[in-house]
């Protein structure tokens, strides 16, 4: 990380606990970064990508080809992307499902508000980006402009094939994270949420599997 400044929380790996990051952190594959309300962050890529993270932003590394492609997923918040000097790098930002790819050199800010799968916005502020569309064709948005995005859910996997799924299930994002901090304190941090929360005593906390 190239800089932070108030409540910035980092997950290592999905299996590990949240912990405040600090300017000497890495985000790694697999690795969530979380802003708080008060919480900003910059992150320098490998390819020469910059990301300033904004407050109440959720952030995960996906890329397994860090110096050639960099794939983040956005699961809530808003970012703003620059992309890499270097043209055969490329950056990506997956929001939703959909993928917004940046040209060379372009800046955007991607955005989906709090726990929505359902609306997020591209706004070009230099250059060109290219969104996927549910057909899965691209549109090409260039400064200036800026593209709504309305979301679908991946559709509700079936649980067996003579019990279907629940209907409201959505499956982005999976993952979930329990956070024990001793003397029975458990705090919980689940899809939507932008912080942990705990756990009273005695509360049962249902947790939806996609």
């Amino acid at each position: 990380m190239a800089g932070l400044s108030g409540t910035v929380s980092l997950i290592p790996k999905p299996s590990e606990s949240s912990k405040k990051a600090s300017k000497n952190d890495y985000l790694r594959v697999g690795g969530t970064l979380i802003t708080g309300p008060d919480g900003a962050a910059t992150l320098v890529l490998r390819n020469g990508g910059r990301l300033q993270v904004k407050p109440n932003t959720t952030l995960r590394l996906r890329s397994d080809k860090p110096t050639s492609e960099v794939s983040l997923k956005l699961l809530g918040g808003s970012v703003e992307s620059t992309a890499p000097q270097v043209a055969a790098s490329e950056l990506v930002i997956n929001v939703g499902g959909r993928r917004v790819r940046l040209g060379q050199s372009a800046r955007a800010t991607i955005s989906m508000p709090e726990g929505s799968v359902k609306r997020a916005a591209v706004l070009v502020s230099f250059g060109t980006a290219s969104v996927e569309k549910a057909s899965g064709q691209t549109e090409k948005v260039i400064a200036g402009q800026t593209l709504a995005l309305s979301l679908t859910a991946p559709p509700a996997k079936r649980l067996d094939a003579g019990v279907p799924a629940d209907s409201a299930m959505t499956a982005s994002p999976l993952t979930f994270f329990l956070l024990n901090k001793g003397r029975g304190k458990v705090l919980v941090l689940q899809p939507g949420d932008r912080r942990f929360r705990r756990v009273g005593r005695r509360k049962t906390i249902p947790v939806r599997v996609g």
